[in-house]
């Protein structure tokens, strides 16, 4: 539903908060929805409820990861990395934290860094390349392009 229909994704990730509105789960995976939808706002408010209310879940990397990629596409860089790291320390098999890592630190003028954290995305994801993120539907896709460029120059495939 998210790579078709942003709108019905929207609808369900409401109705599932409207029954489990203090569950870090519900709240975590209603933030990544929201963040693909681009209701970035709500997505920052949710991951933030879900890592106070759960701080230890197993899962809470999904929130930490909403929380950066929302952060990421609102201009707010540092904090970006801040979550994307707290997402890769808490999951390090989970590669779309390590992109968004390098995307925060190369806009942020850390391009030795963002090498490392596409380095630590290829050895964990060695088939992991540009043309997988092309494939994920973002809502506002057209402003990820750059960043795209940011993450070849880092050395991630195309």
């Amino acid at each position: 539903m998210l790579t078709h229909d942003h709108h019905s994704a929207l609808v369900a990730v409401d109705r599932a908060t409207m029954l489990c509105n203090n569950s870090a789960l519900v709240l975590g995976f209603d933030a990544l929805t929201r963040c693909l939808c681009g209701d970035y706002d709500k997505a920052i408010a949710h991951a933030e409820k879900a890592m106070r209310l759960s701080p230890l879940e197993p899962l809470i990397y999904h929130a930490a990861f909403a929380l950066a990629s929302a952060c990421l596409l609102t201009g707010r860089d540092d904090d970006a990395a801040t979550y994307a790291r707290k997402a890769v320390d808490d999951n390090p098999n989970f590669a779309l934290a390590y992109c968004v890592l390098a995307i925060a630190l190369a806009r942020l003028g850390r391009g030795a860094e963002a090498g490392q954290a596409i380095a630590r995305l290829i050895a964990i994801a060695p088939r992991f390349r540009l043309g997988t993120l092309r494939r994920i539907r973002f809502a506002d896709a057209a402003r990820l392009q750059t960043d795209l460029d940011l993450l070849r120059a880092a050395g991630l495939p195309d």
